[in-house]
């Protein structure tokens, strides 16, 4: 490569400004992102003992809910198709989720990133506020209505009961079907006060357990909405045109090397070419004793 550089650097350079082309033609993708905590800025909740190892585990767990097929089926039909992958990562430490969105189009990728930051949160909030305050109180309320019902029934039984003990004898009471009617409704209504009163007094100290412990430590909160985050062209055309370099450098050397390899060839060529043409001249010098030509013979002078 270093006797051919000429030919070796033209190979380099053109194979970097293909790469750099391919990389230019790619479609761009950009990239945006929104970030989500666990129990927000809560100061109560953060001096929870504990809730900072807590905290980050949870926001492992929250951050598997996220994925590509339903952000882009919350997307608008024409924004579907530009939109590359959601995904969201904890980051190490902290009770924050990273979520970044990439698509072909920098509008579609702050929407899929606001969508699903927006769908996590609510999706989370809503599983957490099932057991809330709020509810537990409604359904004591609801019990309580029923409470009072059957404390009604239960009264009226009652006094029914009274009412006929006090009426009939006692060998009368012994055999009155009115009577023992009144006692097996005094006994259910006693069964249906009772189951009642325990629903009452189970959601009473729920209700109060929750109060005094909101779920908040568990919400999620959007700390930062969908922002742009730059996209993939310096990224892409510095990948693509070190490969483009490499496939260059190998191509010049195997050029290089297959052009050096054809002129030894040829160099030996020649070589073998001139012994064979030395050989044949030393041949055509060199006679067997029966063909060689004497000598003429030498002219005698007469003596003076």
């Amino acid at each position: 490569m270093a006797r051919l550089w000429p030919l070796s650097l033209v190979l380099i350079v053109l194979g970097t400004l293909l790469g750099a082309g391919y990389a230019n033609s790619r479609p761009t993708t950009y990239t945006a992102n929104a970030r989500l905590a666990v129990g927000g800025s809560d100061i109560a909740a953060q001096a929870i003992p504990g809730f900072a190892l807590a905290s980050q585990e949870i926001a492992s767990n929250y951050a598997r809910f996220v994925s590509t097929a339903p952000t882009a089926q919350a997307l608008p039909a024409g924004e579907r198709g530009a939109l590359v992958s959601t995904v969201a990562s904890p980051i190490p430490s902290s009770n924050v989720i990273l979520l970044e969105a990439k698509a072909t189009s920098a509008s579609v990728a702050l929407d899929a990133a606001r969508v699903a930051a927006t769908s996590l949160a609510q999706q989370v909030n809503d599983a957490v506020d099932a057991n809330d305050a709020a509810r537990t109180l409604k359904s004591y309320t609801d019990v309580s209505a029923k409470v009072a019902t059957a404390q009604t029934a239960h009264d009226q039984a009652d006094r029914q009961v009274t009412h006929l003990i006090n009426t009939l004898s006692v060998a009368e009471q012994a055999d009155s079907p009115e009577l023992a009617a009144a006692e097996k409704a005094l006994a259910k209504a006693t069964t249906t006060l009772s189951e009642l009163t325990v629903q009452q007094t189970a959601l009473g100290n729920r209700y109060q357990s929750e109060v005094n412990a909101t779920p908040s430590q568990s919400r999620l909160s959007i700390v930062q909405t969908a922002t742009a985050a730059g996209d993939d062209k310096t990224t892409r055309l510095e990948r693509y045109g070190v490969l483009g370099l490499a496939a260059g450098f190998v191509v010049a050397l195997l050029a290089a090397a297959g052009l050096d390899r054809r002129r030894s060839r040829r160099r030996a060529e020649r070589t073998t070419q001139a012994r064979d043409d030395l050989v044949d001249l030393g041949a055509e010098h060199v006679q067997p004793e029966h063909l060689r030509t004497p000598p003429p013979p030498s002219p005698v002078l007469p003596r003076r």
